[in-house]
């Protein structure tokens, strides 16, 4: 192995015997700035290395300074990108492969609109559609994100940014395989133990060891001319002064370094799971230095020196530092030897290293495989999906009766033999899910399959903290409310409504070596096997990426009729959870641009049911209503679709009242008594007597109120309606009609700014619709508004980036139409308009997920003093929410109380309205007292704390300012 060595002391194009280089990875960091339009460090790359198929360049972050690639509408888009692109074309006609992975500045440093910021990255390297470069981890996830280097080489990627970033981010919604930090942890933890005989590079911004600034660590010159940080040449002395921000961020630290809470657990809980790799290299920038670390036996690599210089501290676990600028590389020969090299455009030549430095080789002698033997499993197995749902009468009082029968009830089940069935399957990757465990699989042909335990594991939905206590038992014991196999009786009921499915076969997963990394987690589990992604709908895509391709191209369209069909089917099964991440969508190509057609999917809550006292409590209106339970009349179906109030008002918004009951009526019939006899009648035949029957009667009863709830549901979302354009240029047609309708109709525009077809058309009655919500999103777009004076619907325009063009030939109202954009768009306006028109582009920001409901909740009241005793009162609190109104747009409350002393009375009225007056909030207050009839009023538009004490004791009204 030694003898690898001296073959690489020369490694650039003059490398002594080349065909002994196996892999070599270069990293970059921080390259996001240049100097004369020139970077050195990437012309230093493309004269001295070979960028052939055995190269891959990685950029660690901050590949844009000082706050990421901007939208193309920015005056300064042309020169960012212009940065972007020279560490795009270090591979331009190579065989090189570039991954670029975002850093904090990539994310505005961390700021309220980062995620735009680096989504316009993303978006943009993406556009080039170019094999050999890609953005990592993809979709602007968070990862991690495994990529195959080599037989022998596993490069890992993962967003830190992500994890620090305290704003709008990919969540739960986001259609990644991980949307929350336990997800990525239990990701990154199979990654590792799968990839365990090989070379692991996990990469990603933010390294979890420097001893640089980030690190806490500031040399003399920081302490003494501190704004040299700020500007190289500016040399103020404040020897003492100068101090207090070193150590105040060297102790405390901000969120960008280690010393930071939010970093430390960062980094010890990825750090944590890649220590069980036995060969597992760290590499990272956001220290603008090189840095080579020994800590134990693990190795952390420091590259981010791109374009920038910072300090560094001394410490006996560097191996190397250096403050020049430069970049790493690491090079693996044939016989698994492993070169960590340093290089700088200062010395100019590759032959020249600033340090190479012999990493342990790879080692997988240790880790070879056993031939598994053939085991041998009975055909089925008689088993018990969740023992530990039996209670006893007063847990069954509390808690529910629930279907805590069919979760008990041995069933009869086939045994998944993972060689065999259906020619046999390839385990791909563990899948994700917050409260169900789920193992990707890959047939003989390539299609993928799920395998998800019927079982779920609501707990780790749960803060540690809660998770070993009575909350995690009664969170977990809530599960027994959902039946077991509802998701086998969905296909029917969906074929005969005309929605796509998938169908799911009950299985038992034996405890299988075959399995192996994943035996212990899955064996002895009943499960549900299913196609992931039905062939005979095509390739689909999430919500997320969908919805991004429809901005992108407004010849794309959403078959709303048919999410329609598939929604009225959830809600005749009751299923409360569908949300975006629910659902995928196939494409059809049209030749003038893609259709989207939805597909359901996990519909584990058919047929949930509410029962006991402390769900009975929970499901009030004002706390949890979506939990209504599986009844043949819903309490509020506007409620009952809480999950979906998002999904619903984007993918629903331009079908008309007679869209819903056509739609209604056409299921209604469809649900015939067979189809629901023969779908309930696929459970089980252990469980279907328990409550088989009921289910049955239920949907027979329910076809008699569902197309009313469909009316019901049809005018609640149509109170408030948002219409989107794209990224591409659009005309809003408004005509206002004589009786108060107002037809809304959004037109394509083509290159020659002529109408090209309609993309968007709905007529709008002011009996269901009080406002409509218009988007214009980037590009130049034009809204034109005709017709008669009589308009009642008010109307919001937004024209979005560029140059927008606003037109009202009406005279309507001026407060029932109202613009809004950024005051640098030089927009040209035209007729009676309300404008607000600020400084802060943050306006035209489109924020689907803006809606809230309105909340009426009954409230109760004890209070003390000494005069009066005891007080006992009650009283009724009701918010509202309007039009980009935060927290609220107006609440009030009103509150009695009576003295068990004195039997006085008092009556209190509060009033809190925001934004009222321009940026100021209205605050007001009335207490009334009986029997001295005392009246107090008080009302505030200021930021003053008012003390009004009558006699009684001393009484707060709190008052805000908003500029």
């Amino acid at each position: 192995m030694i003898i690898g060595l001296w073959l690489f002391i020369c490694h650039g194009k003059g490398f002594a015997q080349r065909d002994s280089l196996a892999n070599r990875i270069i990293l970059v960091g921080d390259a996001g700035e240049q100097h004369n339009n020139v970077h050195p460090e990437l012309e230093f790359i493309k004269k001295s290395f070979d960028l052939d198929k055995r190269t891959t360049i990685v950029y660690l972050g901050d590949n844009v300074y000082p706050q990421g690639l901007p939208s193309h509408y920015a005056s300064n888009y042309l020169e960012k990108k212009q940065i972007l692109d020279s560490q795009i074309n270090v591979v331009l006609g190579k065989q090189a492969t570039a991954y670029f992975i975002a850093g904090n500045h990539d994310w505005m440093q961390g700021r309220k609109n980062g995620y735009q910021q680096v989504l316009n990255q993303y978006r943009y390297i993406t556009s080039l559609n170019r094999p050999n470069v890609h953005y990592v981890p993809a979709d602007v996830c968070p990862g991690p994100q495994e990529i195959f280097i080599s037989k022998k080489i596993t490069l890992v990627v993962i967003d830190s940014q992500w994890w620090l970033h305290r704003f709008d981010k990919p969540t739960v919604r986001s259609g990644c395989e991980c949307n929350t930090e336990s997800e990525l942890l239990s990701t990154l933890t199979d990654i590792v133990s799968r990839n365990e005989d090989k070379l692991l590079i996990f990469a990603a911004h933010h390294p979890f060891i420097t001893f640089g600034r980030h690190g806490g660590y500031y040399n003399l010159k920081q302490h003494i001319f501190p704004f040299t940080d700020l500007n190289p040449k500016l040399y103020i002395p404040l020897p003492v002064l100068g101090s207090i921000y070193p150590i105040a961020r060297g102790v405390f630290g901000n969120i960008q370094d280690t010393k930071h809470p939010i970093y430390k657990n960062f980094s010890a809980a990825v750090d944590s799971i890649l220590n069980t790799h036995p060969n597992c290299i760290r590499v990272a920038g956001h220290e603008h230095n090189l840095q080579l670390i020994k800590e134990n036996k693990n190795y952390y690599i420091v590259s981010g020196a791109g374009s920038k210089h910072s300090a560094i501290t001394k410490d006996d676990r560097l191996i190397f530092s250096s403050l020049k600028s430069g970049f790493a590389t690491i090079d693996v020969t044939k016989n698994d030897n492993v070169y960590v090299r340093f290089f700088s455009s200062e010395n100019d030549t590759a032959t020249n290293a600033l340090h190479t430095e012999a990493l342990p080789p790879i080692d997988s002698s240790g880790l070879v495989k056993q031939a598994i033997k053939q085991p041998v499993f009975p055909d089925s197995v008689t088993v018990v999906a969740a023992p530990y749902y039996k209670a006893g009468k007063f847990k069954r009082w509390l808690l529910g009766q629930n279907y805590r029968k069919e979760w008990t009830e041995p069933v009869k089940v086939k045994v998944f033999d993972i060689a065999k069935d259906m020619g046999g399957f390839k385990i791909t990757k563990k899948g994700g899910g917050m409260q169900t465990k789920s193992l990707r699989l890959e047939d003989k042909d390539k299609k993928e399959f799920a395998l998800r335990t019927v079982e779920k594991f609501p707990d780790a939905t749960l803060p540690e903290e809660f998770r070993q206590t009575i909350i995690k038992d009664a969170v977990v014991d809530g599960i027994s409310a959902s039946y077991p196999f509802a998701a086998l009786s969905v296909p029917i009921l969906s074929r005969a409504a005309g929605v796509p499915y998938a169908s799911p076969k009950l299985v038992y997963i034996p405890d299988d070596p075959r399995l192996g990394y994943y035996q212990k987690e899955f064996a002895n589990k009943l499960a549900l096997l299913e196609e992931r992604e039905p062939d005979r709908y095509g390739e689909n895509k999430s919500t997320e990426k969908v919805l991004e391709k429809l901005r992108e191209d407004n010849d794309d369209r959403i078959d709303q009729q048919l999410v329609l069909r598939a929604r009225l089917l959830d809600m005749f099964i009751m299923d409360f959870d569908r949300h975006e991440d629910q659902w995928r969508w196939n494409t059809k190509d049209t030749g003038k641009g893609k259709v989207y057609y939805p597909l359901p999917r996990d519909r584990d809550q058919a047929f949930f049911v509410n029962m006991g006292q402390i769900p009975h409590y929970i499901r009030r209106p004002w706390r949890l209503p979506k939990f209504q339970g599986f009844r043949a009349k819903a309490i509020n179906i506007n409620t009952f679709n809480f999950n979906a109030r998002y999904f619903d008002r984007t993918f629903l918004n331009s079908l008309t009242r007679e869209d819903w009951e056509k739609q209604a009526d056409t299921l209604i019939m469809e649900m015939t008594d067979s189809v629901i006899e023969a779908a309930i009648k696929k459970q089980p035949p252990e469980i279907f007597p328990y409550s088989g029957p009921k289910i049955i009667q239920t949907l027979r009863e329910r076809r008699k109120y569902l197309k009313d709830e469909a009316v019901q549901y049809y005018k609640f979302l149509s109170r408030q309606v948002e219409i989107a354009g794209s990224d591409k240029k659009e005309t809003f047609d408004i005509k206002n009609n004589e009786d108060g309708s107002v037809d809304v109709t959004v037109y394509k525009i083509n290159s020659d700014d002529k109408r090209e077809r309609v993309i968007y058309q709905r007529t709008f009655c002011p009996k269901e619709t009080h406002e409509i919500r218009l988007y214009g999103l980037n590009n130049t777009d034009s809204f034109l508004i005709t017709g008669s004076d009589k308009r009642k619907i008010k109307i919001r325009l937004l024209g979005g980036e560029d140059k927008d063009v606003y037109e009202n030939q009406t005279n309507s109202p001026r407060k029932q139409t109202v613009t809004y954009d950024f005051k640098g768009d030089s927009d040209r306006y035209k007729g009676i308009f309300k404008q607000h028109i600020p400084e802060n582009p943050s306006v035209n920001i489109y924020n689907r997920r803006n809606f809230q409901y309105d909340i009426l909740q009954p409230r109760g009241y004890v209070a003390y003093n000494r005069d009066d005793g005891l007080f006992l009162g009650a009283g009724i609190r009701h918010t509202s929410h309007g039009f980009r109104k935060e927290p609220f747009e107006m609440q009030q409350e009103f509150r009695g109380f009576v003295s068990l002393l004195t039997k006085a009375w008092r009556f209190r009225y509060n009033l809190e309205r925001t934004d009222a007056i321009g940026g100021t909030d209205l605050l007001a207050s009335v207490d009334v007292r009986a029997p001295n009839n005392t009246i107090n009023f008080f009302g505030q538009g200021n930021n003053t704390e008012n003390k009004i004490d009558d006699g009684r004791g001393p009484q707060f009204y709190r008052t805000r300012f908003f500029q």
